[in-house]
């Protein structure tokens, strides 16, 4: 009633430090789909393409999600991230990546200013230079940041997310979170930009 958020309360008087970040968009989602059993061992599935999604960073770190869509739902089986990289750099990581585990890849999505970015050198986009080395990457919707949250909060029932391989993004998506400002007793309606970001965004693009 004073207006301590949900998080605190659940800290403060259940005992229960699940949850992630304070105010973490996705923790209760993940916390849900741990109960169900979706995230374990995802195996991949030879008969299904993989597809990736990337969310590429200029001067920080670039994520890639690899991911099957297997009848209804999602199969989150692999990333990579690194940062200070051409992409050069991450065609290569992906076609070792097929040969070591036998992908074979459907789909790549990126997000809309692929095609406004430009490399340091050269005026070329990040769309063509990665077409010229032979990724024909998919632009997804742009969309607010809010909305494409709340698409992945519905997407959640059907994603599956291997435990060994996307430690990481599990991580990120319990703390990927919103401020909370307490001298006017709200939460911000912006995410905090930090390391959880650039994963997070790679999954709101997949949704």
């Amino acid at each position: 009633a004073d207006g301590m958020s949900e998080h605190l309360i659940q800290q403060e008087y259940y005992c229960n430090f699940d949850l992630g970040a304070e105010g973490a968009y996705y923790a209760k989602y993940l916390a849900q789909a741990e109960l169900d059993g979706r995230i374990t061992h995802v195996p991949y599935d030879p008969q299904t393409t993989v597809n990736t999604y990337w969310d590429l960073g200029v001067s920080d770190e670039t994520v890639i999600l690899l991911a099957q869509n297997v009848g209804n739902e999602l199969h989150i089986i692999d990333m990579y991230r690194n940062q200070g990289e051409g992409l050069h750099h991450y065609v290569r990581w992906l076609q070792q990546r097929a040969v070591d585990r036998v992908y074979v890849y459907g789909t790549h999505f990126a997000p809309h200013d692929i095609k406004v970015r430009e490399l340091a050198h050269g005026a070329q986009t990040r769309w063509q230079t990665a077409k010229d080395l032979g990724i024909h990457f998919e632009v997804v919707p742009n969309l607010p940041i809010h909305e494409g949250i709340e698409i992945l909060r519905g997407t959640f029932p059907r994603i599956w997310i291997d435990q060994t391989h996307c430690s990481y993004l599990i991580k990120a998506l319990e703390n990927y979170h919103k401020s909370f400002n307490e001298n006017l007793n709200v939460y911000s309606d912006k995410p905090v930009h930090d390391w959880s970001s650039h994963a997070a965004d790679a999954a709101r693009y997949l949704a």
